[in-house]
């Protein structure tokens, strides 16, 4: 899942700004010039221009980005729903993990399951939009002012691939645990 898709500067590998970038990306696989991406379109953006073939990510997965995407539920994604959706940066994605993983620590070192799971009051092994949010206001101690509001529904939406309103408490704690190391990795 890794999010890279912005820099710091607001500049792309072309020195265009990040949003025109997209939008012109957008056109040129916006077949039927609706507007949107269907399924079919963004499958081909996905194996075309970023080459990712099925064994690297699967039709399902992409079908989970396009629900992360479509905020409106028409079934494809509009150019401005892309543009909203790449504002969580990686920096976002870095505050979030280092301040999640900074509230989970524990005797042998940070624990984001055990930290969901406390937030986690129903027990049922998910959590909803609103318990993600009181796990990044109440336990981590972010702010909206650090992180707002959009970016926490962002990170929400990006991990809850099927759409449910429900992000499985693993799946989210290895998200952020695969963006720890992903961070890791680039600062090394």
């Amino acid at each position: 899942y890794r999010v890279g898709l912005a820099n710091t500067s607001g500049r792309d590998a072309f020195g265009g700004t990040q949003k025109t970038s997209l939008r012109s990306l957008f056109r040129l696989y916006d077949d039927d010039d609706t507007g949107e991406l269907d399924l079919r379109e963004l499958l081909r953006a996905v194996r075309h221009d970023l080459g990712l073939g099925p064994d690297q990510v699967s039709g399902e997965e992409v079908a989970g980005l396009l629900r992360a995407l479509d905020r409106d539920g028409s079934g494809a994604v509009s150019a401005q729903e892309l543009v909203d959706f790449v504002q969580l940066t990686p920096a976002a994605i870095r505050r979030i993990t280092y301040r999640l993983a900074a509230a989970s620590y524990d005797k042998g070192g940070p624990d984001l399951g055990a930290l969901f799971r406390r937030a986690d009051r129903d027990r049922s092994g998910s959590l909803s939009h609103k318990e993600l949010l009181r796990v990044v206001r109440a336990m981590a101690r972010i702010d909206a002012a650090a992180l707002p509001d959009e970016d926490v529904r962002r990170l929400f939406k990006l991990v809850d691939e099927d759409g449910s309103g429900q992000v499985e408490v693993a799946e989210l704690a290895a998200f952020l645990d695969a963006e720890a190391r992903a961070v890791e990795a680039e600062e090394a």
